[in-house]
């Protein structure tokens, strides 16, 4: 729930934990299904949805995401970074079912661009029955939340159990090469280890959506670790945008933010 998420983001960890199992013991109405499932209307994972209302299109993530067949280009220019790609683990079926690719040659060079597939189909010619809703919460999103709050509550068990339940959903088809995909996490590991393990995983999970990515570094401390290291002229100061001199000059009292001119 949407109470689970707040809870978390203000460090109350109990509520958080209560507030996510009320959903995910609601089996009945709830469950974990398989991939290509997750983003089509009535998902058995979805708790909110927000359904397309122009005839012919789906959603509005299928229309940035999906590149066509020439790759990126000012209508479409958006594709995934080859940060998140290498950061999918052997067996992992998200980087399969919910990432696609276009590979485009241009006289001797030929690149590929990944881009995020989570949403199929951007249109519905002729006005035909939408087949997609924008997600808002899902009950992965729950487990992820309970997962956290466990861990910080200390118990690992628990944590490792929550994080393992939506793992086992997420992986491959074992083969002679990958016996053991997306291999479970040990209940043994130490506090700080199942922090780096739940934040991966809400990164190959939630990617692409709400925002998520960026809120877990900014509230996890972890912006200026990961995106000095992406991103050339990014600065500590970044994690704060400025406040707007119209604000300022009603009210002289309001210090500007780090970085950022008075």
């Amino acid at each position: 729930s949407l109470q689970a998420r707040a809870f978390l983001y203000q460090k109350k960890y109990v509520e958080a934990e209560a507030a996510a199992t009320k959903v995910i013991d609601q089996s009945s109405i709830y469950s974990l299904g398989i991939l290509e499932s997750v983003f089509l209307k009535n998902s058995s994972e979805t708790i909110w949805a927000l359904q397309p209302v122009n005839v012919g299109v789906n959603t509005h993530e299928a229309g940035v995401y999906l590149l066509p067949a020439d790759g990126p280009n000012n209508t479409y220019p958006v594709y995934t970074s080859s940060y998140l790609m290498n950061s999918f683990e052997v067996g992992d079926d998200r980087k399969n079912k919910w990432m696609g690719s276009v590979t485009v040659k241009i006289g001797a060079n030929t690149n590929t661009y990944p881009y995020p597939a989570k949403y199929k189909a951007a249109y519905n010619p002729g006005g035909t029955t939408v087949t997609e809703y924008t997600i808002v919460l899902r009950l992965a999103e729950q487990y992820l939340i309970r997962a956290e709050a466990r861990n910080e509550q200390g118990n690992s068990s628990g944590a490792a159990a929550d994080l393992n339940t939506l793992r086992a959903k997420r992986r491959t088809v074992p083969t002679v090469l990958i016996p053991n995909p997306l291999a479970d996490f040990s209940s043994s590991l130490t506090q700080n280890d199942l922090r780096i393990a739940v934040i991966h995983e809400r990164q190959v999970e939630l990617f692409t959506e709400w925002g998520h990515r960026w809120l877990d570094l900014k509230r996890t401390n972890r912006a200026d670790e990961v995106l000095s290291g992406l991103k050339p002229n990014w600065r500590p100061t970044s994690i704060l945008f400025p406040i707007p001199q119209t604000q300022i000059l009603l009210n002289p009292s309001l210090l500007q933010n780090d970085g950022y001119q008075q």
